[in-house]
């Protein structure tokens, strides 16, 4: 439940202030912990959906952190080029 909420949050914080990363990481190694729990019977089957949201949720910003980085990159690589 937590990586959910975690994981949820951290797109919009991204988008917005830039401040999703932290939430993006814990989200990723929570909803990794919540899933081990489930494989190994310490949480009950119907939790994964939960755990799942938050894992991917997260995994999905740090996506989005990657290609804003890049795409900042390259576009200060071209001004500097540029002249």
């Amino acid at each position: 439940m937590t990586s959910m909420i975690f994981g949820l949050l951290s797109v919009p914080l991204l988008v917005l202030w830039g401040l999703g990363v932290p939430f993006a990481i814990i989200a990723v190694i929570l909803g990794r912990m919540e899933l081990n729990a489930i494989r190994r019977g310490e949480l009950p089957q119907e939790t994964k959906s939960i755990a799942m949201v938050g894992f991917v949720s997260g995994l999905v910003t740090l996506i989005l952190l990657g290609i804003i980085i890049l795409l900042v990159m390259t576009c200060f690589g071209l001004l500097i080029f540029s002249y």
